[in-house]
């Protein structure tokens, strides 16, 4: 089972994810709920914006990220850092479990788009742009529309993270910032932790017309388990609440641009879902709410790691284009990806063109192509 989460991490001076003690996401929880992979994050709370403190929360999100990754050497036998989608389905081959990177507030990148090239050597796979609060990227749902979107530092940013292949995360953003990055931005965006709504009024949560944006332009939006945002009578937060928010975006915009993003060590956790080893949970209300077995590895399957193979390989002067020989258009069969690929007819020949290697991966065993062959079409 492979869970797209977003963890916001609070890391104590004795971290330890091989020990089950004191967080929601460990090693042994992970094991005990068939978990294969999910995102830890260095979250940066929002703070003053003068030099000296954006110096400070850079420095704070590379400590926070390499305490992470010093798991690695902690547990060699047991986990792996990845960033592509193809490392997660290698590690997993492994018997190991996949850690994926992110950062939480771009605040950690003070006012230098170059940190950004720092942080994707590290391995962050994605931002989330802000936080509760403006920063000097874009305006928050909890701030006061100082940019009235993004601000022109923020457009730089959005723009070298679709060049360097890192995703753009938009939970926590203003109505405002969300529009805009669609229109920066040249890749899907995700939403890494928000919910419906429709189904509980909170400005953290996306609207419908946000929601339709957002698929429309090949995103994933992750059902978050923080209790505010799926219930409005927190107390009351449940499993059954989490359920009614994917059913509602499943309807609304299909079960290919949905996940789960659990806040668990953020506060995220339901009454019957309460940390890692409960995500299982979904799985098993899912398909009593009459999702096939298709259905749900759609869901769990597709959707994030497709907009990941998006964002990791959109770069300049990508040389991993792949194109595939298909009797007819109709053979390939992409109903959420269709908009980012080509189609076209050379000698004869009906001619799909892929973004990338890591896409390729991700359909393969939906296509009925003929012949499979690499740009300039030579047999792989």
């Amino acid at each position: 089972l492979l869970s797209r989460r977003q963890r916001q991490m609070c890391i104590r001076d004795r971290f330890n994810i091989g020990e089950k003690e004191g967080g929601k996401v460990n090693l042994p929880f992970m094991e005990e709920g068939r978990i294969d992979a999910t995102f830890m994050v260095a979250y940066i709370p929002q703070g003053k914006r003068d030099e000296a403190s954006l110096q400070a929360a850079t420095a704070y999100a590379i400590e926070r990220l390499n305490q992470v990754k010093r798991q690695q050497t902690l547990h060699p036998d047991r986990m792996v850092i990845a960033t592509t989608p193809q490392e997660i389905r290698t590690i997993k081959a492994q018997g190991k479990k996949a850690i994926c990177l992110g950062i939480e507030n771009g605040y950690a990148l003070g006012k230098l788009v170059e940190n950004l090239r720092m942080f994707k050597e590290m391995g962050v796979s994605y931002i989330t742009l802000c936080h509760n609060g403006d920063n000097d990227i874009c305006d928050s749902a909890r701030g006061k529309q100082e940019w009235k979107g993004l601000s022109p530092f923020g457009k730089e940013v959005v723009k070298e993270m679709n060049r360097l292949g890192i995703m753009v995360d938009i939970s926590h953003a203003a109505e405002s910032t969300f529009y805009q990055v669609l229109e920066v931005s040249e890749t899907p965006i995700i939403a890494s932790h928000s919910s419906a709504r429709a189904l509980c009024d909170h400005p953290r949560n996306l609207t419908d017309d946000q929601l339709k944006a957002l698929a429309a332009q090949g995103g994933v939006a992750q059902i978050c388990l923080y209790k505010g945002f799926i219930n409005k009578e927190e107390e009351k937060a449940s499993l059954s609440d989490a359920i009614r928010h994917i059913n509602h975006i499943v309807d609304l915009i299909g079960i290919d641009h949905v996940g789960i993003g659990s806040d668990f060590d953020g506060d995220g956790e339901l009454i019957g879902c309460s940390a890692t080893n409960e995500l299982i949970n979904i799985t098993v209300r899912l398909l009593e709410e009459g999702y096939t077995e298709e259905d749900y590895q759609n869901f769990k399957d597709t959707s994030l790691v497709a907009a990941t193979a998006f964002a990791t390989n959109a770069k300049v002067g990508c040389e991993n284009e792949f194109a595939l020989f298909v009797e007819t258009e109709e053979d390939l069969y992409l109903p959420n990806l269709s908009e980012y690929v080509s189609f076209e007819k050379e000698e004869n020949k009906n001619i799909i063109h892929l973004l990338c290697d890591e896409l390729l991966n991700e359909v393969r065993d939906r296509i009925k192509s003929v012949e499979i062959y690499f740009n300039p079409y030579t047999t792989v």
